[in-house]
């Protein structure tokens, strides 16, 4: 059994360093091909590719939640950039909720060790003191989740270490996330135009 969980805390490094590839390469060919030589031709070559762009940008959100390789204000700002600050925030609050319950699902079916080799081990500390205290981390949870400023996905990871019920997770996270999402994405994007960045 040890073998089987070593085996599965391998597979999650090779997602995590194809991820980092994966992330490189797209900087690379994007810099090669003068994409990112200006905020219209990334948003002309996101849009060449339809609808498909808003599946990919979904997907990488959801990724960004449960493989924490890229920064949150990065691909929040990207989705306001790309699809305008309504219709952005709206692919982003569907992608974080989407990468929440997946952190959840997977604390779930794979428990601490898993969890702990996700988590950044400083925080997983400081916040697994109140995993057995149900009610104290029901509310650490719920006020984090409504707040913009705590660590998220690993408050998702940890809440699958409890015994909260998925009705109540997914309850205080689709309640929870559209007022941080919004103050977040909008936040960064405002920090960026002001500072003339992109």
């Amino acid at each position: 059994m040890e073998y089987v969980k070593k085996f599965r805390l391998s597979w999650l490094d090779l997602l995590t360093i194809a991820g980092l590839v994966m992330t490189g390469l797209f900087l690379y060919l994007g810099y090669s091909n003068d994409v990112f030589n200006s905020r219209e031709s990334l948003i002309q070559y996101v849009e060449s590719f339809g609808t498909q762009a808003i599946l990919i940008f979904i997907f990488i959100q959801f990724l960004q939640v449960v493989l924490p390789i890229l920064p949150a204000a990065l691909t929040c700002v990207a989705g306001v950039i790309l699809f305008g600050p309504v219709w952005g925030i709206v692919y982003n609050y569907i992608g974080i909720c989407l990468g929440s319950f997946g952190a959840f699902l997977i604390s779930k079916r794979y428990g601490q060790p898993l969890v702990e080799k996700m988590l950044n081990e400083r925080i997983f500390k400081k916040y697994s003191k109140w995993l057995n205290d149900g009610k104290v981390f029901d509310r650490i949870f719920t006020i984090g989740i409504f707040g913009p400023i705590a660590p998220d996905d690993t408050l998702c990871y940890l809440a699958g270490l409890t015994k909260m019920t998925w009705k109540k997770f997914a309850l205080i996270i689709v309640l929870g996330k559209p007022i941080p999402i919004t103050l977040y994405s909008l936040g960064w994007s405002t920090i960026v135009n002001w500072l003339n960045i992109f």
